[in-house]
C-alpha cells in the first residue's frame, strides 16, 4: 500500500513538473529576451504590469526592451501559454518586411482583436489572405500616392469622387444597415 501511494505521488509530481516545463515560454533561438521571463509561466507579464502601474503606459516598456538588450530585435512573453512577441525597432528591417516580405507575415491576432471591436470593417482587422482585405487595399491604394496627396487632399476638404464610387461598390456600402457614402456629405 505504501509503495503504491509513493509511486502515485511520484507519478503525479513528475506529471506536474512536465506540465510546468511545457507551460514555460519557449524563446526563439538567436533573439534576445529576458532570462527571468523564460523561467516563469507568466513570462514578462509581471515586469510589464509593474511598468504600467508606474508610468501608466505600456508601449514604452515594449520599446525599452530593445534598448535593454542592445539589439534592434528582442522578444517578450506577454501571453501565458502563447507565442513570444518579436519587437523589431530597426527601420531598414521593418521597411523591408512591410514592403518586400509582407506575404511572409500576416496581421497579428492581437491587432485583429483590437480593431474588430473598434472598427469591425477596417482592413487591419482582416487576415491578409481574405478577399475583403484585398478589396479594401485596392480601394485605398491610390490614397497614399504623392500626386493624390499633393493635388487632392491639400486643395479640397471634400472626398475624392472616384474613391466614393469605388466605396459604394463594396458589399458593405450596399448593405441596408449602413448609410451609403455620398459626395454631398462634406464640410
Amino acid at each position: 500500500m505504501f509503495i503504491t501511494t509513493a509511486l502515485l505521488f511520484a507519478l503525479a509530481a513528475t506529471l506536474v513538473y512536465v506540465l510546468y516545463r511545457l507551460a514555460l515560454p519557449k524563446p526563439i533561438p538567436g533573439i534576445p529576451y529576458n532570462e527571468s521571463a523564460s523561467k516563469s509561466i507568466l513570462g514578462d507579464v509581471q515586469a510589464a504590469m509593474a511598468s504600467l502601474s508606474q508610468t501608466g503606459e505600456f508601449w514604452p516598456w515594449i520599446a525599452a526592451q530593445n534598448v535593454k538588450h542592445s539589439s534592434p530585435m528582442s522578444q517578450v512573453f506577454l501571453r501565458p501559454f502563447g507565442k513570444p512577441w518579436v519587437v523589431v525597432s530597426d527601420f531598414r528591417e521593418t521597411y523591408d518586411i512591410m514592403l518586400h516580405r509582407s506575404k511572409e507575415f500576416d496581421h497579428s491576432d492581437i491587432a485583429k482583436n483590437v480593431f474588430l471591436g473598434i472598427a469591425p470593417d477596417f482592413h487591419i482587422g482582416f487576415s491578409m489572405k481574405e478577399k475583403r482585405y484585398k478589396d479594401h487595399k485596392y480601394i485605398l491604394q491610390d490614397l497614399m500616392r504623392p500626386d493624390f496627396l499633393h493635388n487632392v487632399i491639400i486643395y479640397t476638404r471634400l472626398p475624392c469622387p472616384s474613391v466614393l464610387t469605388m466605396a459604394n461598390r463594396l458589399p458593405l456600402a450596399r448593405s441596408t444597415q449602413r448609410p451609403r457614402i455620398s459626395s454631398n456629405s462634406g464640410s
